[in-house]
C-alpha cells in the first residue's frame, strides 16, 4: 500500500482515527468470488421486494460510474447507459458475512474498531499524535493483513477525526494511504462537495437552494446564521465542515442509529400533511437501511411543537426490517 501525507507532521494534543473502507463493497465481492469480472463494469441491482416496487441500482464499479451509472438509479437507466455491464442480484447474505468478517479481523488486532458502515471502519489511533510515520505503518499492516486474509483491497485515511479521516479515504485510490497533519482539515474538506455531509434530504435541498455547494463555502457561513437557516442538523454540519468532529470511536459493534428530519415554516396545523411528510422520511430511511444491507429493530419518532414542546414516542418492531 502506498503512503501520503497531507503536510509535515507536528504533535497534536487531538486524537487520531483512521477510516479503512472497502470501496463499492458490494461489488468487490462479487469480483473477489467471481475474478473474470474484473475491469468491466458491474452493475449490483436492488431486488425489487415490495410490490410495485422498481429494481435500482444498489452499487457499481468505477467503469459503470464513468458511464454515468449512478447508485439509486432505476435499473432500466442504468441498462441504457451501460449496456455491457454485468448486471447482478444482490447477495446480501454474502456482503453481511464479509463485512462481519472484516470487522473480526481488525478488531482481533487494534485496540477499538467501529463498524460505520459494511466494507468501512473506524480505527483508535490514539497514542499516534504527531507520528506520522508510524501511524501510517499501523495502517498498512492492517491493509495488508486485509489483503492477505480476506483478498479485498482498501484504502485508508487518517486524521484527528472521524469525518475528516472518511475525507481522506475518498480522496485516494485503493492500497492508499492518507496522513492528514492536525490543523489542516478545514483547508483539505473545502473542495469537497456538501454532499459529503451527513444529513437528510431536506437540509441537502436547503444547501443547494442557497447555492452553496462546496464545504468550503458553507464553513465561511457564521455559525448563528447556519443555525437559523439549517437547525440543530445544520449546525452539526457546519462543524464537520469547519474540520471539527468531537464523536470517539466506539469499540465494538455498538448499536447504530439513522435520523431524517424536516422543519416546517411556519408550523404545521393539518395532520394530512403531517403524515405525508412522516411517510417520506420513513421511505427514506428504510432506502438508507436497504442500501447498507442493515435492518431497523426500533422505531423513534420526536416532534418540536411551536411553543417549543417536545413530543416523542417510541416503538420495538415485531422483527427487524428495512421495509417503510
Amino acid at each position: 500500500m502506498s503512503p501520503s501525507t497531507a503536510s509535515t507532521s507536528r504533535a497534536s494534543s487531538a486524537g487520531r482515527v483512521a477510516y479503512l473502507v472497502v470501496p463499492h463493497f458490494p461489488v468487490a465481492m462479487e469480483r473477489r468470488e467471481r475474478p473474470h469480472l474484473a475491469g468491466q463494469p458491474v452493475v449490483v441491482v436492488n431486488d425489487a421486494r415490495l410490490a410495485g416496487a422498481a429494481t435500482t441500482v444498489l452499487d457499481c464499479s468505477r467503469e459503470a460510474l464513468a458511464e454515468g451509472v449512478q447508485p439509486g438509479m432505476a435499473l432500466s437507466r442504468a441498462e441504457h447507459l451501460c449496456p455491457e455491464a454485468a448486471f447482478l442480484p444482490p447477495r446480501l447474505d454474502l456482503y453481511r458475512s464479509a463485512a462481519a468478517s472484516l470487522f473480526q479481523l481488525l478488531n482481533s488486532q487494534m485496540p477499538a474498531v467501529e463498524q460505520a458502515q459494511p466494507g468501512g471502519l473506524y480505527l483508535d489511533l490514539r497514542g499516534l499524535e504527531g507520528r506520522d510515520a508510524e501511524a501510517m505503518t499501523v495502517c498498512q499492516g492492517q491493509s495488508e493483513s486485509i489483503v492477505r486474509e480476506l483478498r479485498l483491497a482498501a484504502t485508508v485515511g487518517v486524521a484527528i477525526n472521524k469525518f475528516s479521516a472518511e475525507a481522506a479515504s475518498l480522496s485516494i485510490g485503493l492500497n492508499r494511504i492518507l496522513v492528514l497533519t492536525a490543523g489542516t482539515e478545514r483547508m483539505f474538506l473545502g473542495g469537497f462537495p456538501v454532499s459529503l455531509l451527513p444529513v437528510g434530504g431536506e437540509t441537502q435541498r436547503r444547501l443547494q437552494l442557497f447555492g452553496l455547494r462546496r464545504l468550503g463555502e458553507f464553513a465561511r457561513l457564521p455559525p448563528a446564521a447556519v443555525l437559523a437557516q439549517f437547525g440543530w442538523e445544520g449546525q452539526r454540519a457546519h462543524r464537520l465542515a469547519r474540520g471539527q468532529d468531537d464523536r470517539l470511536v466506539a469499540s465494538g459493534q455498538s448499536e447504530r442509529s439513522e435520523a431524517a428530519n424536516q422543519q416546517f415554516d411556519p408550523p404545521l396545523d393539518n395532520l394530512e400533511t403531517l403524515v405525508t411528510a412522516a411517510t417520506r422520511l420513513v421511505t427514506g430511511l428504510a432506502d438508507r437501511l436497504d442500501t447498507t444491507f442493515l435492518r431497523a429493530g426500533r422505531l423513534a419518532v420526536e416532534a418540536t411543537c411551536a411553543d417549543g414542546a417536545l413530543l416523542t414516542t417510541e416503538r420495538l418492531l415485531a422483527e427487524p426490517t428495512a421495509d417503510a
